[in-house]
């Protein structure tokens, strides 16, 4: 459990403090002594962003010796999430109301799923996105969703009674999993009106390969990506126009 410090070594103390990343993820505070002195390093890989959705916020470290982190995001900044809110709602009404077409979003099965479909039903509620047949087609997404919804007690205070009220597994009727590569493959004969959330984030992998071979050269359809995409990825040459047709349209959040 977070802030409870353990001794995993008669010399050395342990804390895990919340990182704000995705549901269960750490920074790890390490007191070593040594020779009467002691050290303090922290450890963390990615920190959430502060006032994201679902998860807390990043416990807040006063101090270290030696401190390691990642720096996915190190040099940049974030758009706000009301701009990336507004930018989505447009590419969503301009791509499946005004163009007749469909919405793939490459998307990582833990995490960044879980909080696209809680703005979607969100922004859905608020009466802000007409309503559209949302597609989860990863099964660890699926899976992910489910673990997600049992662990409600560790959402943000101000989130937990909106999520309580959200549909996370099969109760909302806009909302469907795909489980076999059929069903997978179905999906891609529908003419309009989806969004298909599918895995890998970076579409370096997944079933979402399939869905870009088919749907990505109709100039109706649009992909969008809403995470990191790392140099040398093929999310990262899309977004950048690498060898695509001038028609297609790819964006990031």
């Amino acid at each position: 459990p977070y802030n409870h410090e353990f001794e995993p070594h008669k010399a050395v103390r342990c804390r895990f403090r919340d990182a704000g990343h995705t549901l269960g993820s750490a920074i790890i505070e390490i007191w070593v002594s040594e020779y009467g002195l002691a050290t303090k390093l922290v450890f963390s890989g990615d920190l959430g962003q502060s006032g994201r959705t679902i998860v807390r916020e990043p416990a807040a470290i006063d101090e270290a010796d030696i401190l390691v982190i990642a720096s996915t995001y190190g040099n940049r900044q974030h758009t706000s999430l009301a701009a990336t809110e507004d930018k989505m709602i447009e590419l969503i009404e301009q791509t499946l109301f005004e163009r007749s077409g469909n919405v793939i979003m490459p998307a990582f099965a833990v995490g960044h799923t879980q909080e696209v479909i809680y703005h979607l039903q969100r922004l859905t509620r608020e009466g802000r996105l007409q309503p559209a047949e949302i597609f989860v087609d990863s099964p660890m997404a699926t899976d992910a969703m489910h673990i997600t919804r049992k662990f409600i007690d560790l959402f943000d205070d101000q989130r937990k009674h909106l999520a309580g009220r959200l549909a996370w597994d099969k109760g909302w009727p806009h909302l469907h999993f795909t489980e076999s590569i059929e069903e997978s493959k179905t999906l891609n004969q529908i003419r309009s009106g989806a969004i298909i959330i599918s895995a890998s984030g970076m579409a370096s992998g997944g079933r979402v390969l399939h869905h870009l071979k088919t749907l990505l050269p109709n100039p109706r359809n649009s992909v969008v990506f809403a995470g990191f995409q790392a140099p040398g990825t093929r999310g990262d040459a899309l977004v950048n126009g690498v060898r695509i047709p001038a028609n297609v349209n790819v964006h990031s959040g």
